[in-house]
């Protein structure tokens, strides 16, 4: 199953994250393919006021629909810290969802990912895979954990979506590093938030930033960052007319 921001399921999954992190001695960071969605619903909402109950409504191709969720964290207390975490998800198993877990960490990072999917016995199931951190280094690993911020977005009513997201310009690098890399959705993901995030894309931290830290392979990444450039350019009318 897949799903994109405006279904509850997935809204629901997200938020159920975000409280098992508030009792936890483990910070989250959404990054990947839902960190994409959110970047772009919150700019809908700032720029626009349109809530997720509303883009509900309407065809939303900027939304890639996903089947998991990319997590990124740094864990403070070592293996007390994974326990607590892994503690804090099977608390809310009771609300529907089985948890799995598994935990391998690194420098005391970690990354993984959240899928919502049926289980055998036809319930939601959370599996929560914490693996080796990225091939970021890990001065990139900890500023982009550093960086995060909360969204909270509206959905109905007193609904919400809340979570902490990779910053938007974050995003870009690693969305970028992606594709280069050879993942073609990174594409899609990379030219709608130049279009909807524009005003909040700061060119000279990502610039900096791939010379910085992806010095070896900075070229072919820069090269691709003024390709995707000129797509979302001449696609922003367009994509703009989306949301009309």
């Amino acid at each position: 199953m897949s799903f994109t921001i405006v279904e509850p399921k997935l809204g629901g999954l997200i938020n159920l994250i975000d409280e098992a992190s508030q009792d936890s001695r483990v910070p989250y960071v959404i990054v990947g393919g839902t960190a994409s969605q959110l970047n772009i619903a919150n700019a809908l909402y700032k720029d626009y006021g349109l809530t997720l109950e509303d883009l509900s409504k309407k065809v939303t191709p900027y939304f890639r629909p996903t089947d998991d969720i990319d997590m990124a964290s740094k864990i403070l207390d070592g293996r007390e810290g994974i326990k607590d975490f892994r503690n804090t998800l099977i608390e809310i198993s009771n609300r529907g969802y089985e948890v799995s877990f598994r935990a391998e960490k690194s420098d005391n990072c970690f990354s993984g990912k959240l899928r919502y999917a049926k289980g055998q016995n036809g319930e939601a199931r959370i599996n929560f895979n914490i693996e080796k951190a990225t091939g970021f280094s890990k001065d990139y690993y900890n500023q982009i954990v550093k960086r995060s911020h909360e969204i909270d977005i509206p959905y109905k009513g007193k609904q919400r979506v809340t979570a902490n997201v990779i910053d938007i310009n974050d995003l870009i690098v690693t969305k970028l590093d992606g594709l280069v890399a050879g993942r073609q959705k990174d594409a899609q993901d990379l030219i709608y938030n130049l279009v909807f995030n524009e005003p909040r894309i700061n060119e000279g931290y990502v610039l900096n930033t791939i010379r910085t830290h992806f010095s070896s392979r900075q070229d072919v990444l820069l090269s691709k960052y003024n390709e995707m450039k000129i797509l979302a350019k001449d696609g922003k009318e367009a994509i703009l007319n989306l949301i009309k």
